[in-house]
């Protein structure tokens, strides 16, 4: 009778996780005395559509294989456990730069903005290795924030003291389940200590303000064109009859857009910051500013828009010209949206669903904005005394 050999179980295997695009991400899964971590490798597999496509994942397969290996000996050698790469001597700026650069790959534009803003202040603040950073540099880099200025040169409000303080917290956490560092500083932080942001009033567009902004029409500006102008214009006012985030509206493809059998048109989307589908009727009022030609392919995008940057000038100038007095953004589109259909009769419930919201009572917040609005209404009545 053969005796039986027993195969020892790696403590680092190769693991794949599937992506929205179609691609897979190759990360090590590593298992040290009952504890899981994950070490994402920034290697991806293609869609194998040829011969080229499958030499290149076997090219990246087969250095994923000699990373894993790499990483055994290398906890073979630290027997305290999960012994550092030396990739932490990374700097954070360019560290930063790299979650800049996936953020935009996802398409979330906007948030891969306030990481490219971010990156200034820590090259103003102090740059470091991301394996230097401790809770003194963070605690110091949240003083500093207090006093520091935005492109403009005037001090940074509450609210992007803490953005900016976050981006880094959040890019700390990723590295951390990359084994570029063991824990993250910014955890042993007290909340009190941590730039606080201030609970803003949500700016929403009255009805008359909305017909203000489509009464206006896109102009040439210095610096601008024409199309980069009127898309913008577009944009939003389609976000306007809609209520998609910004995140959305520039990853929308044709294919998202559907005809249903009695002719009327849905979107069916998968949210880029809920990862989940939302079913979304088309109004008269949408497929106005839908573009009219659906472009070929159908995984085409349906809006070409510019950098956050730019779309925010181009709304603060298309806004003044129309004489709102409001400061708005991209995102107020999606609250005049959830205030319009609810002035208008919608139930909270359904506009939960129109929205994407996970949890109801951050669609209530928009109800209570209404009922506000009905008393100032109501108190607007004279006295007859």
């Amino acid at each position: 009778m053969a005796k039986r050999v027993f195969k020892a179980k790696e403590p680092v295997s190769i693991r794949y996780q599937n992506l929205s695009d179609g691609n897979k991400s190759i990360y090590l899964d590593y298992n040290l005395n009952g504890k899981r971590i994950r070490e994402f490798l920034r290697l991806y597999l293609i869609p194998e559509h040829n011969s080229s496509d499958k030499t290149r994942n076997d090219e990246t397969r087969r250095l994923a294989t000699a990373i894993k290996s790499q990483r055994i000996t290398e906890l073979i050698t630290d027997s305290t456990g999960l012994k550092p790469t030396g990739k932490g001597k990374i700097l954070l700026s360019d560290y930063l730069q790299q979650e800049q650069t996936r953020y935009e790959k996802r398409g979330s534009k906007a948030y891969a903005s306030s990481i490219r803003n971010t990156i200034k202040q820590v090259l103003n603040y102090g740059n470091r290795p991301l394996n230097k950073i401790d809770k003194a540099y963070l605690e110091g880099y949240a003083n500093y924030l207090k006093t520091a200025t935005n492109k403009y040169r005037k001090p940074l409000s509450a609210n992007s003291q803490s953005l900016y303080f976050d981006v880094v917290s959040i890019a700390l956490n990723s590295a951390v389940k990359e084994n570029l560092l063991r824990e993250n500083p910014a955890h042993r932080i007290d909340s009190k200590e941590r730039p606080a942001p201030i609970q803003s009033k949500r700016v929403y567009l009255t009805i008359d303000e909305l017909k203000r902004l489509e009464q206006t029409p896109a102009i040439k500006r210095k610096g601008s064109t024409i199309e980069r102008y009127e898309a913008t214009r577009q944009a939003f006012l389609f976000a306007c009859y809609t209520g998609l985030r910004y995140s959305d509206i520039v990853t929308l493809r044709w294919e998202d857009v559907k005809t249903l059998p009695d002719g009327s048109k849905e979107i069916a989307k998968t949210m880029q910051k809920t990862k989940e589908v939302v079913y979304l009727p088309l109004s008269a009022s949408a497929l106005e500013y839908l573009p009219a030609t659906e472009k070929e392919p159908k995984n085409g995008l349906v809006f070409t828009l510019s950098g956050a940057d730019i779309i925010w000038d181009i709304l603060q100038d298309w806004s003044k010209r129309a004489g709102i007095e409001k400061h708005i953004s991209f995102h107020t589109s999606r609250h005049t949206f959830a205030t319009l259909t609810l002035s208008y009769g919608a139930d909270v419930y359904t506009i939960k669903e129109l929205l994407g919201h996970k949890n109801i009572n951050t669609t209530q917040i928009y109800a209570k904005v209404v009922a506000e609005n009905k008393i100032k209404a109501v108190n607007l009545i004279p006295s007859i005394k």
